[in-house]
């Protein structure tokens, strides 16, 4: 599976519609309605909001009062042939007054996806974990040390060190018996050499 790491975005014209294509990583699906009504605010006047998005092994979409399977459907169709996950396309119409017909809106609204992904750089993903562990402060400098290829989330320190972090399961094997494991959760993590 791949992904992108930054928002991208592109506009393109069709008989004096205007499509604005918003390539963007999300982690979580309460984050598709958060930057729903983000774009809704910044284009506040356009006329449909289409969008897909696939979240891990979650998936959905949207015509946004467009004819049904003219602009969710084929977004939701090139994230799943790109095989991406962790993204979400929002694809802004403002109506130009000419109608498209069906295979014009399905064009129209895959077009700028299907550009935007031959220009931007894909990150690979693997299966990894997101954990909260717990260690003695002792400890701290070896688990750092383990950790140096992964994404530390978060650090506490109270009587111990607790840490959220992504790793790869790899890396799991080789630390669990170090650290106490407080919580788990499979994830897909960026790959990393």
């Amino acid at each position: 599976m791949k992904t992108i790491d930054t928002i991208y975005t592109r506009i393109d014209y069709e008989k004096k519609s205007k499509f604005i294509t918003i390539l963007i990583p999300i982690r979580r699906i309460e984050e598709v309605t958060m930057n729903l009504e983000h774009y809704k605010v910044t284009y506040p006047k356009a006329n449909h909001y289409c969008y897909a998005y696939i979240v891990n092994q979650d998936k959905g979409m949207s015509d946004d009062k467009e004819p049904a399977k003219t602009a969710g459907a084929p977004l939701l169709n090139i994230l799943e042939k790109e095989q991406l996950t962790n993204i979400l396309v929002i694809v802004i119409r403002y109506f130009g007054g000419i109608k498209l017909g069906t295979g014009g809106l399905i064009r129209a609204y895959s077009h700028g996806t299907q550009e935007l992904l031959k220009t931007c750089p894909l990150q690979t993903l693997i299966p990894g974990l997101l954990v909260t562990i717990q260690f003695p402060f002792s400890l701290e400098k070896k688990v750092i040390y383990l950790l140096h290829n992964s994404k530390i989330i978060s650090k506490q320190y109270k009587t111990d060190c607790l840490y959220t972090v992504e790793i790869s399961e790899e890396l799991f094997d080789r630390i669990q018996s170090i650290v106490t494991v407080q919580s788990i959760q499979k994830i897909l993590i960026e790959k990393t050499d």
